[in-house]
């Protein structure tokens, strides 16, 4: 698993989860929208084999994330 913080601000509107689910490659996202303006705050990749589902992955990797936001 790569996980990897892109934005500081967390400061939207509102949070998405986003994802693109492959046969190879998985990858989940939280995006922020503020406005019209979309910031792809946390990025996660996994690969596909090692995950049971989406579900049971974010659940898994969400704790991880929290401890190393950035400043």
């Amino acid at each position: 698993m790569e996980t990897n913080w892109l934005s500081s601000d967390f400061k939207h509107d509102r949070i998405i989860l986003a994802g693109d689910i492959g046969g190879t490659n998985t990858t989940l996202a939280v995006v922020g929208q503020k406005k019209s303006k979309f910031t792809v705050i946390l990025k996660c990749a996994y690969k596909s084999q090692q995950i049971d589902g989406v579900i049971d992955r974010s659940r898994k990797s969400s704790p991880s994330p929290k401890r190393k936001a950035p400043p």
